[in-house]
């Protein structure tokens, strides 16, 4: 199954916008939970590369949640 199986795609870019910000928050969560596992497994070479993962999807999110605010503040709302 492809994942344009899955989802109609909606085409709204505020829609667009909240539910990649959604995404990559979800994402930045788990994989400070995977990096956890990989901790308790003893892996570090995992933990570490997860926690990469982690910091590139926060960095991300936080991109969009300024990107966000601004686009609200211009419609008013």
């Amino acid at each position: 199954m492809r994942v344009m199986d899955l989802v109609e795609p909606v085409e709204d870019t505020e829609t667009d916008l909240i539910t990649a910000l959604q995404l990559v928050l979800e994402n930045s969560w788990r994989m400070d939970a995977y990096a956890r596992d990989a901790d308790r497994a003893g892996d570090a070479e995992l933990a570490g590369w997860l926690r990469g993962v982690r910091d590139d999807s926060a960095r991300a999110g936080d991109r969009g949640k300024v990107l966000l605010a601004h686009r609200l503040d211009r419609a008013g709302r």
